[in-house]
């Protein structure tokens, strides 16, 4: 539902593209006060020279004398006492000669005694009393500065209305009255029209509603108490989502392959969901970035960026998914054409990054994870406060180069730390952590209680968050998504990952995400990556979204693909047939399998392209470890990392067998060899 605009807006509008057309806004000749006496000195007993006293109605009482006490500067401020509204009000006012198309700026300092409810107001004297704008606020102990500024589309004397709308003792100071509010400021890189929310019309100049669905209640106005700069800002009071939502937007023309970069300052008076959005205005809804979060009473400013493949209409939302009331303001959209360079100054120390199909680590140097797969059981009983560093002392005794470690958390009743947690699990969990990490091994955790199917219950999701809230401050700590997921729309197992990628930035955690697809590389989900997720960390969310789909990889940070590789389609395959199929894919009877070269040409996140880690291989590759040989000769512009499988799995796959390697474990460690070594153990 798009809502009409008011002749207000309307005009107001085409005063700032008339300031666009010729390149930058030209500043009228303004003259910066209307008033006489703003400051309400002089020597008076009542109400202030150039004043006048307005109140109407039966039984409406208010007392007006100065206060040399209670003053937001000079020697004096009106002091006003309203005893009583009766059946109509108390105001005063000070009389202009408004020129028709003109906008104006009204704005006085107020205080009481105690909470007093006041508008401020610019309408005309006389009948039909039209209003150019207003605003109400609540006036406290406090001084505080009341605006209210608009466009002018009557004939006739106006004033500045200064209007109790409650009793108590008022006092107001510091009036101003100009005929040329702030003009907002625009950046030869900016695309909007009104970045700054200034105009006071109801939606702020330059932007559009867009509410849709049934029993959605949403009411827009300018605030002039809660600005992040400026004059004004954006206020939208959210009474009710209905079956649709609440949105709004500005249009621009997009450039195929140019890059966006979008942002908007955002703030509540309660927390709200919010999502930004750089997406099409029309037909398919082609989502460029996305980013959605949590709005406190804070000021937070949100980012999202991405390219357009197409040249269309395209769009800055901002879309509300939850009641209350949202403030916005300072919106910037800049473009540049082609991809952006990645930054060739390292990452902050201590951190790991992925930049266009490499991981950076703290050191600045290239990290390629060169590490094995254990299941969560493989060291229990695990009830000894030691277990951990055991095990970490066992796995580095025999791979002593190792630098990442895989932990697949399978059902294993007590022993599942996704499903039920345990003291003993946590313990041996944090033991094992501080050990591996703290020698620079990079553990990786991921859900693996599924192989051929798909699960998505809250639990799953809490417990990413907690593992993330609990190791935020450890980037040697990476997370992967469930397992393997099958037996479900590659959209929905693409939603789980970005549930799970929320939940792990939502405690502030930036490790790095590892994205799996439908049975660990079938083709098909790649692009279900770019066109279908719908953010939000709740189970079972297509249901609950706005249902155009979300920010997809593009708009996520530090992640990878995690994909799972092996012969068991073409078990009889030579080395020259593995080889093409690592990097090509391969056709089976489920599906077309991807390979390191599809993963590498589908849908760029915000770092670029995805680096690629082969997360699970076996001895199912032709009956040979030609894995290692193939990845050691991979191109070296975007290196490709791998993690065998197992220590312990059932089959040929099996790493260790009686506390020494198999033939297998030592062509892994022989690979791991021509990676870096792990350091001394310190404290990570």
């Amino acid at each position: 539902m798009i809502r009409l605009r008011s002749l207000v807006s309307v005009l107001a509008v085409l005063a700032v593209v008339a300031g666009i057309v010729g390149g930058r806004p030209i500043p009228v000749d303004a003259r910066s006060d209307l008033l006489a006496n703003p400051g309400f000195e002089g020597d008076f007993n009542e109400l202030a020279p150039g004043w006048t006293e307005n109140a109407w109605g039966e039984g409406a009482e208010g007392f007006y004398e100065p206060s040399y006490s209670v003053v937001h500067s000079g020697n004096s401020s009106q002091k006003l006492t309203v005893s009583s509204l009766g059946g109509g009000g108390v105001q005063f006012y000070q009389s202009f000669e408004p020129s028709n198309g003109v906008g104006y700026s009204g704005s006085a300092w107020l205080r009481s005694d105690e909470e007093i409810e006041v508008e401020i107001v610019l309408r005309l004297v006389g009948y039909p009393y039209s209003t150019i704008s207003s605003e109400i606020l609540s006036v406290g102990t406090d001084w505080v500065k009341a605006t209210t500024q608009g466009v002018n589309t009557n004939s006739g004397e106006a004033g500045l209305f200064i209007v109790a709308r409650s009793t108590g003792i008022l006092y107001i100071d510091d009036a101003s009255l100009s005929d040329a509010f702030a003009e907002p400021e625009f950046d030869q890189n900016d695309f909007l029209l009104n970045p700054s929310f200034e105009g006071g019309a109801e939606l702020a100049d330059g932007w559009m509603e867009n509410t849709w669905g049934n029993g959605a209640s949403v009411s827009y106005g300018p605030s002039y108490s809660e600005v992040h700069s400026g004059e004004a800002a954006q206020r939208l009071s959210i009474s009710a989502l209905g079956d649709g939502g609440v949105q709004f937007y500005q249009s621009f023309e997009t450039s195929a392959g140019t890059n966006y970069n979008g942002s908007v300052w955002l703030r509540a008076d309660s927390d709200m969901q919010v999502q930004v959005l750089l997406r099409h205005v029309g037909y398919p809804y082609t989502t460029m970035g996305e980013q959605t979060l949590t709005v406190g009473t804070d000021w937070t400013k949100v980012d999202v960026s991405g390219s357009d493949p197409d040249a269309v209409e395209g769009g800055l939302f901002v879309v509300a998914l939850s009641t209350g009331s949202l403030y916005i303001d300072d919106a910037a959209l800049s473009g540049s054409d082609g991809p952006t360079d990645p930054p060739t100054d390292p990452p902050a120390a201590g951190s790991f990054q992925a930049i266009d199909g490499r991981i950076i680590a703290p050191d600045g140097s290239d990290f390629v994870p060169r590490g094995i797969n254990i299941y969560n059981s493989t060291f229990f009983p695990n009830d000894s406060p030691t277990r951990g560093v055991e095990a970490v002392e066992e796995i580095v005794s025999l791979f002593p180069k190792i630098n990442m470690i895989r932990v697949a958390y399978q059902d294993d009743d007590e022993n599942n730390l996704f499903w039920a947690s345990t003291a003993v699990d946590d313990q041996f969990l944090a033991t094992f952590v501080e050990a591996a990490t703290s020698r620079r091994i990079v553990v990786l955790l991921e859900d693996h209680s599924t192989i051929g199917t798909f699960t998505w219950i809250q639990g799953q999701i809490d417990t990413y968050a907690t593992f993330a809230e609990r190791y935020k401050d450890n980037p040697y700590v990476w997370f992967a998504t469930e397992n393997e997921p099958d037996a479900a729309p590659a959209e929905q197992i693409a939603q789980n990952a970005r549930a799970t990628y929320d939940a792990i930035r939502g405690t502030g955690n930036n490790t790095m995400v590892l994205l799996l697809t439908r049975g660990g590389g079938y083709t098909d989900e790649i692009q279900s990556y770019a066109s279908y997720i719908q953010g939000g960390a709740v189970p079972n969310y297509p249901g609950s979204g706005p249902g155009s789909g979300g920010a997809s990889v593009t708009a996520m940070h530090n992640v990878a693909w995690d994909m799972h590789l092996y012969m068991w389609a073409n078990p009889s395959a030579s080395v020259a047939e593995v080889e093409e199929t690592l990097w090509n894919g391969i056709d089976t009877p489920w599906g077309p399998f991807a390979g390191i070269n599809l993963y590498r040409s589908g849908p760029k996140s915000a770092d670029g392209v995805l680096p690629v880690i082969v997360g699970e291989w076996g001895l199912d590759w032709a009956g040979d470890s030609v894995m290692a040989v193939i990845l050691g000769t991979g191109p070296d512009q975007a290196p490709v990392g791998n993690l065998a499988w197992n220590w312990s799995a059932g089959g040929p796959d099996v790493l260790v067998s009686g506390n020494e390697r198999t033939p297998y474990g030592d062509a892994v460690n022989a690979f791991i060899n021509a990676g870096t070594g792990v350091p001394a153990a310190t404290q990570p």
